[in-house]
């Protein structure tokens, strides 16, 4: 049966036309297949030499899969057949087909000191994600793959056996490996007397099993799930810093080049650390230089093993090379033990950065921005701040930000060692996956790459949302919304943001683009909004459009209050003049915030009508006069609301977070 034949069995949209071969993996041939419908797919045959039992491993990598995407992380995607299965078999082959993952590019080699960090992080981010999966619905599909202690066992066996007559040529070897028997029990027994914990983990944790974003360098997904089941963290950690340390070498006759290098560890452990510190066991992580050495101990122990044997597993170019590849494996181990104690001083001293190190939190508003040093459990510190110029080009605006916190570090005395990175929440709609500024009517920013650019200018990571999902974020991890399974969050400022929790997961539409309740119609034919459409909330229940009500009404009544506290604050008009007025009971003043309730109250039932979330959480400027506002809205809900009295009235409460919350909830992109 022809390859594209064996395509169209599975449950793609449209039907297969061409396919060419993708990638160099040495186990599944891989082919990339266009369609009608000008998706992409990937379509593997299976190496059922490899992998004899296909539906184990294809169970494994459907489970997994889907449990990584319904928890928010991207992950491959495979697609059934049309019958329903998780694989094709004709008479010969079996094959499984995968959507193609748009816009990557994989790393062959790393060169430099951020991909290792990257590398880390993405495989810490996996095992993150993993950890509440039951290990145990997982198949193993190569049983015992890292039980060293039975590697060695195996290895004894051919010893005692010699079917080549090869022993005799790797004495010194097999001595070497003998007198380190011990060690190769260490991580099976601490799982056993659950030390160590028995996790998901991915067993092929190389650099080229990464997908990265072609454009913003973020980690998008990993691949290669075949060897995913039950095992130890300490083994991805491990064979992933073996692999890094043994670079190119693995068949070299030099073994001065098998040799620790500390600062790949360095990077590769405050990557790791940066997802895993508060979830390894203090017997993990003192393990973590401990497993690379053990890895390399295992790896040596098989080619040993195979050479014995006569080469009957690893592919060989000369009669030697199985021997060779042992020799680099075993002087690797060796230095590492000799570095033992500097490998050791270094985890305790990332453990102890780790813990110390903080966050940069941006609030990018229509009139300033504002940010601030956040440490990882949402405190803010020192604080900067600057205006937006009204039209400024968002080029101009971002170079300015740049200076300002790199001068920020600089008199705070900041390192960027010492910082994760740079969480930033901007108003409008988000591309957050690819660090884009799509469209924000207030700031007049469209397609504009705000994660590139600060990237280049700070030096450190930079991650971006909407402003007010960032909000929701900060009051679901630090204040009220720990209260509540689902809340909107709706921030009034500028203009009218709103962040989404449906059952304790921020909900932000599709690609991102969703949740802009300040965009939903209020008045058909109304007020023109900044977003070029009439009669959106945000044109009637913003600051901005307080503001211009409030002018209106004092245009009108020059007895007003207004006037009085308009010349308290110089002569500025801002949105704080008609609540100072209000509560000094000026009836013009009063007549402005009642409107204002009932616009902003309407635009909420039509939300409770539609979701009824458990409460509605109030942030941003307007938020802060409390319950002087938030009393009139709850009471205005509570009379108007559909079915009060048949549906669970919903809580509005102020944020207890507050006027922070933007920066924090930034800040909190790189909080766990």
């Amino acid at each position: 049966m022809q390859l594209i034949d064996i395509a169209n069995k599975f449950d793609i949209k449209g039907e297969a036309t061409t396919y060419s071969p993708i990638g160099n993996g040495h186990i599944n041939s891989t082919f990339l297949v266009n369609s009608t419908s000008e998706n992409k797919y990937i379509i593997q045959k299976i190496n059922t030499h490899a992998f004899n039992d296909v539906d184990a491993l294809m169970s494994n990598v459907f489970k997994v899969t889907e449990f990584l995407r319904l928890n928010g992380f991207e992950s491959l995607r495979a697609i059934r057949t049309k019958d329903g299965k998780t694989y094709f078999r004709d008479s010969n082959n079996c094959y499984r087909v995968y959507e193609y993952i748009e816009n990557t590019v994989c790393y062959e080699k790393v060169d430099n000191m951020f991909l290792v960090y990257s590398d880390a992080k993405a495989f810490g981010k996996l095992h993150r994600s993993l950890k509440r999966f039951n290990s145990n619905l997982l198949h193993e599909t190569i049983p015992d793959f890292h039980n060293t202690a039975k590697r060695y066992n195996n290895l004894l066996n051919a010893i005692k056996e010699d079917p080549c007559g090869r022993v005799a040529s790797c004495i010194s070897e097999i001595e070497f490996i003998k007198s380190r028997a011990s060690d190769y029990f260490t991580i099976i027994d601490g799982i056993k007397n659950k030390e160590i914990s028995n996790a998901v983990t991915h067993n092929d944790p190389k650099i080229n099993n990464i997908l990265f974003d072609k454009f913003s360098g973020d980690i998008r997904a990993i691949i290669d799930l075949d060897t995913i089941m039950p095992g130890s963290y300490l083994f991805d950690f491990g064979d992933a810093l073996r692999s890094l340390f043994t670079g190119d070498n693995e068949d070299s006759e030099d073994l001065s080049k098998l040799v620790v290098n500390l600062d790949i560890f360095e990077a590769y452990l405050k990557g790791y650390l940066s997802e895993m510190s508060d979830v390894l066991t203090s017997k993990e992580l003192e393990l973590l230089p401990f497993s690379i050495y053990l890895l390399a101990m295992e790896l040596g122990i098989r080619f040993l093993e195979d050479y014995i044997r006569g080469d009957i597993y690893f592919k060989t170019n000369y009669p030697i090379h199985n021997l060779i590849r042992a020799r680099t494996q075993l002087a690797l181990a060796k230095d590492i033990i000799n570095h033992f104690d500097k490998l050791n001083d270094i985890v305790a001293k990332t453990k102890k950065n780790i813990k110390n190190m903080v966050i940069i939190g941006v609030d990018i508003g229509g009139t300033s921005i504002k940010g601030g040093i956040v440490n990882q459990k949402g405190k803010l510190f020192d604080e900067f701040k600057m205006p937006v110029v009204k039209n400024e080009s968002a080029e101009k605006t971002v170079t300015k930000l740049i200076k300002l916190i790199n001068n920020f570090l600089k008199i705070y005395k900041y390192k960027k060692d010492d910082i994760f990175g740079v969480g930033v929440g901007v108003p409008g709609i988000i591309d957050s996956t690819n660090g884009i500024v799509t469209f924000s009517n207030n700031l007049k920013w469209k397609d504009f790459p705000l994660k590139k650019m600060l990237e280049e200018g700070l030096g450190l990571p930079v991650k971006i949302t909407n402003d007010a999902n960032a909000a929701a974020l900060a009051e679901a991890k630090f204040g009220s919304g720990n209260n509540y399974n689902s809340f909107l969050m709706v921030t009034l400022g500028t203009g009218i943001g709103s962040g989404i929790f449906v059952d304790g997961k921020l909900y932000e539409g599709n690609l991102g683009k969703g949740a802009e309740f300040g965009h939903s119609l209020l008045v058909m034919d109304g007020r023109e909004c900044s977003c070029g459409r009439k009669g959106c909330l945000e044109a009637y229940a913003s600051a901005t459009a307080l503001i211009k009500d409030a002018t209106k009404m004092m245009e009108q009544h020059k007895d007003s209050k207004m006037w009085d506290y308009l010349n308290k604050y110089n002569g500025v008009m801002n949105a704080k003049i008609p609540f100072d007025a209000a509560r000094d009971n000026d009836p013009y003043a009063n007549i402005v915030i009642d409107l204002y309730v009932k616009y902003l109250s309407e635009g909420l039932i039509n939300y409770f009508n539609i979701f009824r979330p458990e409460a509605v959480i109030l942030s941003g400027g307007i938020a802060e006069q409390g319950e002087f506002l938030v009393s009139k809205i709850r009471d205005y809900c509570r009379k108007n609301d559909y079915g009060l009295k048949l549906c669970p009235p919903v809580d509005i409460v102020k944020s207890s977070v507050g006027y922070n919350s933007g920066k924090i909830g930034a800040a909190s992109l790189f909080i766990q």
